[in-house]
């Protein structure tokens, strides 16, 4: 027995011990981990989901990663933002893994703009070196002008000021989709080019650039060009600037027979903000061609019911070149049809799956 066993009487000790552990028992609890609460069955759902989900996405099985998301939403009831910019990061990548798919360099441009470091220094390598002056280099550096690289703007204004390349069409687009107002002195010369394709070309660039100090230009080229389809072009692009050399061509245009003219006749009205294009593009929703209606309801814009009936009908046709056009014109509209977006995930189009994943990243960021 211990000295204060000895000395105190036993119902004393054990007071004293009971004291003593009431005491440290404030520190003991302090010190004591509680077990973490159990997830909720909801919660342990979406983990699971989101498990499956990157898991077949890091194995490039983008539709068992859709599958394993189906089956999450099938007991969810709600579509997860954070899930779907998974599975569309999953099908850029993907489709990026395919140099000779027309989808590789889409799909790094999307990867790129969500963030993607390494996706966007695959396109700086694919535009430099040997590559530059090839068309797998001028693809990479329009997609790069697009995101805003100035040094690929720089390249593909080189490439169009040199003789070599005789269609400069894909130079010129790109440049165009970039908005580089700063290579409007470089596109000008091409109006007189020997090449109609190159005129055309370069005409629609200055129209989508916006560049209103080529009016004087571009009526001298409306007045010197022999050929109707190429004069038409320049008679909008003139009303989409401010000018109005080309005014009676329009007005002849937009009551044509061809929906292909009415069509250049709406892109003037609207971009001259004129108060015939809403009548004209409802018109245009109505035609047989796939080019004037589709354009048609990207300019009235996903708010107008028609127009967004008419990109879903589209997105769903049998003819691939009609869904990827939809798809592109989805995409370029802002769509947040979630439903329709994922479905178009499962398209065997490589180029529908990655405008569709490209329209869900933009919406699910």
């Amino acid at each position: 027995m211990s000295l204060a066993g000895k000395l105190l009487p036993a119902r004393v000790t054990s007071g004293l011990v009971l004291a003593a552990l009431a005491w440290a028992g404030g520190s003991v609890r302090a010190k004591v981990q509680e077990p973490p609460a159990a997830q909720s069955a909801p919660a342990q759902a979406r983990a699971k989901a989101e498990a499956a989900v990157r898991t077949a996405a890091a194995a490039g099985q983008s539709f068992q990663a859709l599958d394993a998301y189906d089956r999450y939403y099938a007991t969810a009831k709600a579509h997860d933002a954070g899930l779907i910019a998974l599975l569309a990061k999953g099908a850029l990548t993907a489709a990026a893994a395919d140099r000779a798919s027309p989808a590789h360099v889409p799909a790094l441009e999307r990867l790129a703009r969500s963030g993607d470091a390494s996706a966007r220094a695959q396109l700086e390598s694919e535009a430099s070196g040997d590559s530059t002056l090839m068309r797998g280099g001028i693809v990479a550096d329009c997609a790069l002008a697009r995101l805003g690289d100035s040094r690929a703007v720089d390249r593909l204004i080189y490439r169009i000021e040199d003789e070599s390349p005789a269609d400069k069409g894909m130079m010129l687009n790109g440049l165009a989709e970039a908005g580089a107002k700063r290579a409007a002195y470089a596109v000008v010369p091409l109006l007189g080019d020997a090449n109609p394709s190159n005129r055309l070309a370069a005409v629609r660039a200055l129209a989508k650039i916006g560049a209103p100090e080529h009016i004087a230009s571009l009526t001298a080229a409306f007045e010197a060009e022999s050929r109707a389809f190429v004069r038409q072009f320049i008679a909008m692009a003139l009303r989409a600037l401010g000018g109005s050399a080309g005014d009676a061509l329009l007005a002849e245009m937009e009551s044509a027979s061809s929906d292909e003219s009415r069509l250049l006749a709406l892109e003037a009205y609207h971009a001259s903000k004129s108060p015939k294009w809403p009548a004209l593009a409802h018109e245009l929703l109505r035609s047989p061609d796939e080019g004037p209606r589709l354009k048609a309801a990207v300019l009235l814009g996903l708010a107008d019911a028609d127009a967004r009936q008419a990109l879903a009908a589209a997105a769903k046709s049998t003819n691939v070149a009609t869904r990827e056009l939809a798809v592109m014109a989805l995409e370029s509209a802002g769509s947040r049809d979630t439903s329709l977006l994922l479905s178009l995930l499962r398209d065997p189009s490589p180029v529908v799956r990655t405008y569709a994943a490209g329209a869900l990243l933009a919406a699910n960021r």
